[in-house]
Formats: C-alpha cells, structure tokens, sequence
C-alpha cells in the first residue's frame, strides 16, 4: 500500500443533499485499489444533510468560511490533501464508475501530463427539455476538442504540482463564475489543458431562467478578465460569436423590414439567420437527430435567447474593462 494516496477526490458542495447521494453511489461503485485515492469534500455554509452522506460515504467533510464560494472551497481542500493528483468533482454530477481509475492511468503513464478537463454526457442527471438542451449543446461543443483553455471543473484533474505552482483558484470570485476559465490561464490554457472524452459525467443543469442569469453574470466577467486575446476551441470559439452576433442581429432587422415594408432588409435578416443556423448545423442536426423536429425548433429558440444575454453582458464587461485599464 502506497504511504500516500495517488488521488485525492475533491468535491465543494453548498446544500447539494438532493444531488449528492447520486455523486457517492457512482464513486462507491468505482471501489479503486486501498490506499489509492482519499477523498475530501469542503463544505461552504451548507444548511441541510449533504455533510452527512459525504461523511457516511467515507469523505473527510472540511468546513469552508462562511459563503467564501467553491474556488475558495477547492483550495482548502487542495491544501488538506495529500494525493499526487486533485480531481474536482461538482456536487451535481455522476461520473462513471471507472473514474478513478482512468485518472490514475493517465497521470501515471505520462508524467509530462498536467491537466484534464472532462466533459458532460450528452445525457443529463436531471429531466426536462432545458437539461436535456444543455446536455446536448455541451456534448457539441466539445465534440473533436482534444484541448481546451479552461477547466472543466464539473470534473477535472491537475497534477498538484502544476497546481501549487499556478496558485490554485482565484478566491475573489465567490461564486461559481470564472473561477474555472481565470485558473485555466495561468494553467497555461490550451498548451497545458487536455480534454480526456472518458472523463465524462452526467450533469444535474439548472432551470433555464437560472441559466441565462448564470450565462450574463459569466459573460461579463469573462470579458473582464486578463486572458489571452484569442478565441478558445470550444464554446467560446469563432464561429460561435460569428453565429451568436448573425442570430441576433437578424431579429431586429425582421421587426424593421415589417414596419418599414423594405423587402430587402427582410431578406437580409433571412440570410443572417441562415448563417445563424449554418453556423451552428452541427448542434442542430445533434437535436434533430436525438429528438426530432419540434425539440430542434426549441433549441433554436432557447439558443438565440442564450444569445441575447451573452452578446450584450461580453460587450459591457469589454467596455467597463477598458475604462478601467485607463483609468489605471
């Protein structure tokens, strides 16, 4: 038995007592070698049982500072751990069984390795049309990408020396916001980040009307942070924003042409929603094929509304960012 474990599992949670029981069973049945993983989870101000099955399941349950946040949460768990290697769990996820030990022969066959970044099933932990939507529109997002500027921290692994060295999370964002991307950086983005396709876990996703404040609040921090001045190779790629800025511009320039009977910004605003869908055919023939027609009409709609949340809340956070750098 090796004097220390070679995994230490992490997992912040914060009143997560309807999502966690799914989170242990999945690792109870992962049943790694003794000795090879410890597995600590840090609790931020939780309010009902979550500590209880964390600490019935074999966890060592840490208190967090009152509402200090999971990149604060991470941290602490990441200095009261003693593995090789920290492998981040989110509190609503349910990895595979095999977890554990497909981490374990990574890091260990490549010692040059310094992080993986998982990905969501294309199935959710949770029903309902917008789960099962973002399900898929994460599992198109990554589709191909063999590298990726952030970490996934819904399920990711670092090498704790590579951790150390980037100063782990940014503890000024106490909440679940850029923490991941800001890391990801100063990881060394894309060059050190590697996206491992068996890494993958189903995801309980909030309702849509959480998620749209989630993707403002995000959007604008994530124009405001110091980071390369690049497109990232997933999600917030290129064709993305091209197909982003299309959509929603085509919409106004509908309304327009009606009211001012212009034929031609009508059909201006028909080619700009083609580009919109063409854009983004992959996705779309994704939902088409998993769940016919009308889900893939909603998921045109649900995604042009992502959009007009995204768009304006990046172009705030570019501007209060440049006001700020000159002001500085």
């Amino acid at each position: 038995m090796p004097e220390t474990p070679f995994i230490t599992i992490i997992v912040p949670f914060k009143d997560a007592q309807a999502t966690l029981p799914k989170l242990v069973e999945a690792l109870c049945q992962a049943n790694p070698a003794p000795g090879v993983v410890e597995m600590i989870a840090v609790d931020d101000s939780s309010t009902d049982g979550g500590a209880k099955i964390l600490s019935e399941a074999g966890f060592r349950v840490l208190p967090n500072a009152p509402e200090h946040g999971p990149a604060a949460a991470r941290n602490k768990g990441a200095q009261a751990s003693r593995g090789q290697v920290l492998l981040f769990l989110d509190a609503d996820v349910i990895p595979r069984s095999t977890l554990p030990d497909h981490v374990q022969k990574r890091f260990a066959e490549d010692e040059k390795l310094m992080a993986l970044s998982g990905v969501y099933d294309i199935e959710p932990a949770n029903d309902g049309f917008f789960p099962r939507y973002k399900a898929l529109r994460c599992h198109d997002w990554f589709t191909g990408v063999s590298r990726f500027g952030s970490l996934e921290t819904a399920c990711a692994a670092v090498r704790r020396e590579a951790f150390v060295n980037a100063g782990g999370f940014n503890e000024a964002y106490a909440g679940a916001d850029v923490e991941d991307y800001e890391f990801g950086y100063r990881l060394g983005g894309a060059e050190g980040i590697v996206v491992d396709h068996e890494m993958c876990v189903k995801h309980h996703f909030p309702s849509f009307t959480q998620n749209l404040k989630n993707y403002a609040r995000r959007s604008y921090q994530w124009a405001r942070l110091k980071r390369p001045r690049t497109f990232d190779t997933a999600a917030t790629t290129r064709t993305e924003a091209a197909a982003a800025l299309a959509g929603i511009v085509s919409i106004p320039m509908f309304f327009t042409a009606l009211a001012a009977s212009n034929p031609w910004l009508n059909i201006a605003s028909f080619c700009l929603q083609g580009l919109h869908i063409f854009w983004r055919r992959r996705f779309y023939v994704l939902c088409h094929n998993e769940e016919g027609p009308r889900f893939t009409v909603s998921a045109v709609l649900a995604t042009l509304a992502g959009d007009a949340v995204v768009i304006p809340a990046t172009a705030w956070g570019y501007i209060t960012r440049v006001f700020r750098l000159a002001n500085n």
